[in-house]
């Protein structure tokens, strides 16, 4: 079983284009001395990779995540800037495990992974991790909670916002979901200030429910 250390590499930013999914458990599959096997499981975070660059600081912080790479290019960066003690577990298309990266202290540089994988798992440190005896992993194949957002229409899109709004539940999921929300919405070059608060999230009280004028997000009149 291969294990390496990743190192800091300086590279410029892209967009990353991710696409939140359901959360799940994944099984890690332990052999011990006695060839007796035990399972651990651990709750993850999903999200579709959709782009060549993911930002993991933008998609989830202190929570396990489970990368699915959909895109066309052969490899992916993961830019794990600013984070620190973590476990980055790499799977073929067949969920198959293909080796462990290493993610040491905070580095001051930009600190990326460009690899093949299809799925990546990334965990902190103190899962104490044996890859020793380390048999298999069982990760769930995502399931896709939302239709992909940059594939709505003008009019689809504006609703699912609104169907967003007076909705009081959260969720870390969730939480993926609207900054996801958020980003597809900039990215139409729409004028969103009206839905915007000021800490830059989406306001997502019922009477924050809008129209599109003009790329303009109105608010609906009572």
């Amino acid at each position: 079983m291969k294990k390496t250390t990743s190192k800091p590499i300086a590279t410029s930013k892209k967009k990353s284009n991710s696409i939140n999914e359901n959360q799940n458990l994944v099984y890690l599959i332990f052999e011990s001395k006695t060839g007796k096997s035990k399972k651990t499981s651990i709750p993850i975070l999903g999200s579709r990779v959709l782009e060549p660059y993911v930002s993991v600081k933008d998609l989830a912080v202190n929570h396990s995540l489970l990368l699915s790479i959909n895109h066309s290019h052969l490899q992916t960066l993961i830019d794990l800037t600013n984070l620190s003690n973590l476990f980055v577990l790499g799977f073929d298309e067949n969920l198959n495990f293909i080796g462990v990266s290493i993610v040491g202290e905070k580095a001051n540089a930009p600190f990326q992974l460009l690899n093949q994988g299809k799925y990546f798992l990334i965990i902190s440190q103190q899962n104490k991790i044996d890859f020793a005896h380390l048999k298999n992993i069982i990760i769930p194949k995502p399931q896709i909670r939302y239709k992909e957002l940059n594939e709505l229409s003008n009019q689809e899109l504006v609703e699912r916002y609104n169907k967003e709004c007076g909705n009081s539940g959260w969720s870390s999921s969730r939480g993926v979901f609207l900054m996801n929300l958020k980003a597809e919405l900039h990215s139409r070059k729409w004028d969103i200030s009206q839905v915007l608060s000021n800490d830059g999230g989406l306001k997502l009280s019922s009477s924050n429910k809008c129209k599109l004028v003009d790329n303009k997000l109105v608010l609906i009149s009572k």
